[in-house]
């Protein structure tokens, strides 16, 4: 194996991580911004349970789903959005029976959340304006 093959990755990946770290400035913000000031300020959200009350059914079979309404608020706001789904049991991690994702289904006004099972409970973690 070459040298060359062995430095030249190394200095791209470090020139890249250069390149993203100059990005962010106290004043203006970087590429990484939104997640960590997300977990910044826990307080800054609110719990909003949503209920899996409503079914679709597709190609795939029957899924139950729910929605929770925010009036006033845009779709870009609300974007912003997490979703916290526990279980009464953890099906891969012992004593993790919650996980913490955002794939929500959003318009102006709405959050929407496709549930694995109508048993999931379901909070949404909604950034306060």
């Amino acid at each position: 194996m070459k040298l060359r093959e062995v430095i030249y990755p190394i200095a791209g990946a470090l020139a890249i991580q250069a390149a993203c770290a100059s990005t962010r400035t106290p004043d203006h913000g970087g590429p990484f911004d939104a997640a960590t000031d997300a977990h910044a300020e826990p307080s800054a959200v609110t719990a909003v349970p949503l209920r899996c009350d409503r079914t679709v059914t597709d190609e795939f079979g029957t899924n139950s789903w729910g929605e929770v309404e925010f009036p006033g608020r845009t779709k870009e706001d609300l974007a912003r959005a997490r979703v916290l789904v526990c279980r009464s049991s953890s099906d891969l991690v012992p004593g993790y029976n919650c996980v913490s994702t955002f794939p929500l289904r959003v318009r102006d006004g709405a959050l929407a959340y496709v549930c694995d099972t109508a048993k999931d409970q379901v909070t949404l973690l909604v950034p306060n304006t």
